[in-house]
């Protein structure tokens, strides 16, 4: 027993860095960003010191340039966008614009934020009767071609059988890449 409790603790120990959490990097976006009319460069700057992978450091204000790359579409089952940034240039605060020997991959992964075209307005009455309205509910009317098809899309609106959102960053928005350290 003693033998199998060890056992498991080195195990435990072995695969602790496998679940250790990936860096991050907080930007704002300069250029607006879309998975679903990608442009193939864009633009950010960093609002936050920073030391990439391969010990470059980017000081709060850094403007990033670079490729979006590794687009993957919303697929069903509630999976949103997702893409990577290939980090090629950088400008720092000296204005020397500068190119990476090799390109850094950058991930990006939807933040989970509130959807206020998905909140719900309710309504009681004293009769014990409830209705619920949704400014969305008015989206699936004009996208639905028949009553059917808009009570197909009603039942699977928030549920996990409907696809994915797609990632839409206006300029001044801020997002967080990912990188492994």
């Amino acid at each position: 027993m003693k033998k199998l409790l060890t056992a498991l603790t080195i195990l435990t120990l072995m695969t602790l860095p496998a679940f250790a959490e990936p860096m991050q990097i907080k930007v704002k976006a300069i250029s607006y960003i879309s998975t679903k009319t990608p442009t193939p460069y864009i633009n950010v700057t960093t609002l936050a010191d920073a030391t990439l992978p391969t010990d470059l450091f980017l000081p709060k204000g850094t403007i990033l340039y670079g490729n979006m790359i590794d687009i993957v579409q919303p697929q069903k089952y509630g999976k949103n966008a997702t893409f990577s940034f290939q980090l090629t240039e950088y400008k720092k605060a000296n204005g020397i614009k500068q190119t990476l020997a090799q390109p850094i991959i950058l991930k990006y992964k939807q933040q989970m934020r509130p959807n206020f075209e998905r909140s719900t307005f309710s309504v009681e009455g004293n009769n014990g009767w409830a209705t619920e309205f949704s400014p969305h509910d008015i989206t699936l009317m004009k996208e639905s071609t028949s009553p059917v098809d808009f009570l197909k899309k009603e039942m699977i609106k928030d549920s996990i059988f409907d696809t994915g959102w797609q990632i839409e960053l206006k300029p001044g928005n801020t997002l967080f890449f990912k990188y492994e350290n």
